[in-house]
């Protein structure tokens, strides 16, 4: 017999290519990464899509890591800057219905002051509101070239 999730955020991650980890659900990112190089001064994008899998309508929270040393990271949902609320890892999506699902779009800067060769992962995690939290997690990893 099949076995279905009541709740359950299921993300997955694309840059240049398709999409990866759908039907993947994990808190490492394991088999849910996408890696870009990107010039110093330069900026690439990710597309992370949150979409409810579990049965019942659900609220879904955000959470990623900012900006570090060389590396400028902003999340955005339409035209709207959601980074704060990222970081802090109380973005809402709420009451996302079963099948929906949310596009927040990852956008890196490497600063022309990174060392070339330099890497910074940015693991971003979806949680159910559930009891016992379930969650899914994409890597985006940006190397400076």
């Amino acid at each position: 017999m099949a076995s279905f999730r009541l709740r359950q955020p299921d993300a997955t991650i694309a840059t240049i290519g398709a999409a990866i980890g759908d039907g993947v659900y994990n808190t490492t990112g394991a088999s849910q990464a996408k890696a870009r190089t990107i010039a110093r001064g330069a900026s690439g994008t990710f597309t992370i899509k949150v979409t409810n899998a579990g049965l019942f309508p659900d609220d879904i929270t955000i959470g990623g890591p900012g900006s570090s040393a060389g590396f400028t990271a902003t999340y955005t949902v339409g035209a709207t800057n959601v980074t704060a609320v990222v970081v802090a890892g109380t973005y809402l999506i709420g009451g996302l219905a079963p099948g929906a699902s949310r596009t927040i779009t990852l956008k890196v800067v490497v600063g022309h002051g990174a060392a070339k060769g330099a890497e910074r992962a940015l693991l971003v995690k979806a949680t159910s509101s559930a009891a016992g939290s379930p969650e899914d997690a994409v890597k985006a990893t940006v190397t400076a070239s």
